[in-house]
């Protein structure tokens, strides 16, 4: 190389004699590389997109051989934008960091294929890597569920022969979709507003005068993490652990290092914290286990007991303490998934969704028109204002708002990988094995399918549009969707009503996923964020005491993990006024 480069460079090197040098070579020979590489995978990007027919997606181009695009994979809100902006929506692109090859997919039609479809896409390596570098999964029980090819349907897929008790997929799945519907969701909703409205009952900080306090996201997290974990577990938890929602809180804030599956001595704070509400979990584990009325372990019509608290904790602890290779840590390590997935998303959405109304005086009294006409006759003298929680659910105006929050501030990285074959997408090939993302972030932001609103009123899709699920009958303009059907304007014209609509967005929006995957829980964090607001706006006055012009912003630190909670402080004062 190096006598090649003398040799080809004879005029340039009479110029500079000093590059005769080898220090000097080898640093040309450096620069060189790097640009030389940005070229290649530039000139084979060029090719595919051009192409034709059958072809694998084009490669982002990148200047370091190996890394590849490892350097910009450190920031995957700008990473995801940019690829967007380079190739647009409809191409899938394929990204290198290091040894991982990966597949971005932007289009909102390859979403609904991806999440809906396909037996021969498997969402375990996602979940895996989720449950390993966040809730510490032991590595024994990460093999486990890896090995667990059976599927989640109750019949297991042809070809497999996981005993029945060790169908990790299959029991996780179909405790979600049973205990979290129907009369089951009822009652844990009800047992979270009955918690919610007591703590609000007992705030005896808060009078008929101002209290200014430095922080929302704080004040709401203590109120709502208190309500719904009890809902979920039952009192025993807090008593085992008096200080586990703080405990929780901090390695929720850890979250973004966490995910990046940095070592202990790299990240020794978001490691206590989780251990903290790991020991929190296996202590309140055994205390049950001793405690309950085992005679009713199999009995469904037993909702909730005091011990164990909602009947889905109870069956989820009973199969996997009959899987020989989940330990005290693994069911654990589940269980602070389950209290996630319970809080860190729904909390700071919830906030959003609170914060929105708080910012515009005008929004608040829309919202409260429609919040009085779900209020149930008090029952007693004195009792805070109850709600039938079902009609907040169908309030046009709250499930805009709500809608619109999740769009705007969730970041769901959704994973799958081609298990058998190789996976056909119109064109585009994606080899077996190779893990394909889906960012709801750039579904949310895709402009080929968002209504932004109208001449005069212009709504982009990163600004947030209380209006924007709404379809009206006097404005064909109207409704979340840039170029809706015609029938959906003629079924609307019938109604003669303004009405809350998702229709058309499959693959567009989608906060909690899609497919036979979807969220099982997402009825139970609605019905969270409905009660909350309407709970709060109804017992007190609240303002933001933050400066004329400001503007709520998302910590994209936490982007691709789930809600993006705000960014800062956010210093308010309330009253109360029942």
């Amino acid at each position: 190389m190096v006598n090649m480069l003398q040799t080809t460079t004879l005029p340039f090197v009479e110029a500079f004699p000093f590059l005769l040098e080898t220090r000097y070579q080898v640093v040309l020979i450096l620069l060189l590389v790097p640009i030389f590489t940005y070229i290649v995978t530039s000139i084979r990007s060029a090719i595919v997109v051009y192409g034709t027919g059958e072809r694998k997606p084009p490669i982002l181009p990148y200047w370091i051989p190996w890394l590849g695009n490892l350097i910009a994979a450190g920031n995957p809100a700008k990473l995801a934008e940019d690829i967007t902006k380079r190739f647009g929506f409809s191409i899938p692109v394929r990204v290198r960091v290091g040894p991982v090859k990966g597949y971005l997919v932007s289009d909102a039609s390859h979403f609904d294929v991806l999440l809906r479809g396909a037996r021969n896409l498997n969402s375990s390596p996602g979940v895996i890597l989720m449950l390993r570098n966040i809730f510490a999964v032991p590595q024994e029980a990460c093999d486990f569920y890896s090995e667990d090819n059976s599927g989640i349907a109750s019949t297991p897929l042809p070809g497999t022969n996981i005993p029945s008790h060790n169908r990790m997929a299959h029991l996780r799945h179909s405790a979600a979709t049973k205990y979290l519907y129907g009369p089951h969701l009822r009652n844990m909703t009800d047992r979270f507003v009955k918690n919610y409205t007591k703590q609000i009952a007992e705030f005896t900080e808060v009078g008929s005068e101002w209290v200014t306090y430095p922080d929302l996201v704080v004040w709401l997290q203590r109120f709502m993490f208190q309500a719904a974990t009890s809902s979920l577990m039952g009192e025993h938890v807090f008593r085992i652990n008096p200080s586990f929602s703080d405990d929780f809180w901090e390695f929720v804030s850890h979250l973004p290092t966490l995910v990046k599956a940095f070592p202990r001595w790299m990240n020794p704070k978001a490691w206590e914290a989780r251990e903290r509400c790991l020991r929190t979990i296996e202590k309140w584990h055994k205390h049950a286990w001793e405690n309950v009325d085992h005679s009713t372990d199999d009995d469904d019509s037993v909702e909730y007991e005091e011990f164990f608290g909602a009947r889905i904790m109870r069956v989820r602890y009973n199969y996997a303490r009959k899987m020989e290779r989940m330990s005290d840590e693994a069911r654990a390590a589940e269980d602070l998934a389950m209290v996630f997935a319970a809080n860190a998303n729904a909390v700071p959405a919830a906030t959003w969704f609170i914060l929105e109304f708080l910012r515009d005086p005008e929004l608040l009294a829309r919202v409260r028109a429609e919040i009085d006409l779900a209020r149930l006759p008090s029952e007693k003298e004195g009792e805070l204002p109850r709600f039938d929680v079902t009609k907040l659910c169908e309030g046009v105006l709250l499930q805009s708002v709500w809608a619109e929050t999740l769009r705007l501030r969730v970041t769901l990285a959704l994973i799958r990988a081609p298990e058998k074959q190789d996976f056909k997408l119109g064109d585009w090939l994606f080899p077996k094995n190779d893990l394909i993302f889906l960012s709801s972030r750039t579904a949310a932001y895709n402009k080929d399918v968002w209504n932004q609103g109208y001449k005069d009123q212009e709504h982009p899709v990163d600004e947030f549009w209380a209006d924007r699920f709404i379809v009206y009958p006097d404005a064909p303009a109207s409704g979340p969707l840039k170029n809706p059907k015609p029938s959906s304007r003629e079924i609307t014209q019938e109604k003669k009503k303004p009405r809350f609509s998702t229709e058309g967005l499959a693959g567009a929006w989608v906060p909690f996923g899609g497919g036979v995957r979807m969220c099982p829980g997402r009825f139970f964090v609605k019905n969270e964020m409905m009660a909350a607001m309407a709970l709060l706006c109804s017992c007190y006055d609240i303002e933001l005491q933050t400066p004329e012009g400001w503007q709520p912003e998302a910590d994209m630190r936490f982007f691709a993990t789930g809600t993006l909670p705000p960014k800062g402080e956010i210093p308010f004062r309330i009253r109360r006024i029942v």
